[in-house]
């Protein structure tokens, strides 16, 4: 009996160590310190673009020359919310006022719809585009180092757990007590984390 309570108690906790792994990727986007990363610059128009009527105007030519500025955000949690292909942008126009509109940065694309304009009209596009990506990058470098950390702390704790259940099954076995309850125990922290890992997926896809 008391050999199946120790193979009992090993699965457990091997089971333990293995779901504390997903756990960690999961509750390292709700441990403080979101990692978010803004690129900003500043583009001038190489030619002139004709933007489509939208709600706010009617047909606009956005001449050569005519300056912004971009300002687009990324959240490792919550993402780009206008999706990596596109840049968020503002520029002036020769009247004193402004428009936002978006660069898209899909040189491949030819027909674009309502206030878009391709990366290949504004000048310095390569320079831009790399800046761009390389924002991107570093956010999802940094992200991935968060993760691995958590994974790593959430492991370690797991496996800390572990040796204080196998120390104290041992010692109870010397003084001859029955450790069934050791078991129990770990199997009801194996279902409490497992249910834990469903819930931060479910709040994370609603997040996301």
């Amino acid at each position: 009996m008391r050999q199946k309570n120790l193979v009992f108690l090993i699965i457990c906790l091997v089971l333990l160590m293995v779901v504390s792994i997903p756990f960690g990727v999961l509750f390292s986007d709700f441990v403080p310190g979101r990692i978010s990363v803004l690129y900003s610059s500043e583009f001038t128009i190489a030619e002139d673009v004709t933007l489509q009527g939208n709600d706010d105007y009617d047909t606009l030519v956005l001449t050569k020359g005519l300056t912004g500025s971009i300002t687009d955000g990324v959240d490792s949690r919550l993402g780009d919310d206008a999706g990596e292909r596109y840049m968020h942008a503002c520029i002036g126009l020769n009247d004193g006022t402004s428009i936002t509109l978006f660069i898209d940065t899909d040189t491949t694309v030819n027909d674009r719809q309502g206030s878009v304009i391709g990366i290949d009209k504004i000048e310095n596009a390569e320079k831009i585009l790399s800046e761009y990506k390389a924002s991107r990058e570093e956010c999802r470098s940094k992200a991935l180092i968060k993760r691995i950390v958590c994974c790593a702390v959430s492991f370690l704790i797991s496996v800390s757990v572990s040796c204080i259940f196998l120390r104290i099954y041992y010692k109870q076995r010397k003084e001859n007590v029955a450790s069934i309850s050791l078991v129990v125990i770990a199997l009801t922290v194996d279902m409490m984390l497992i249910v834990l890992c469903l819930l931060l997926n479910v709040v994370n896809s609603r997040v996301l």
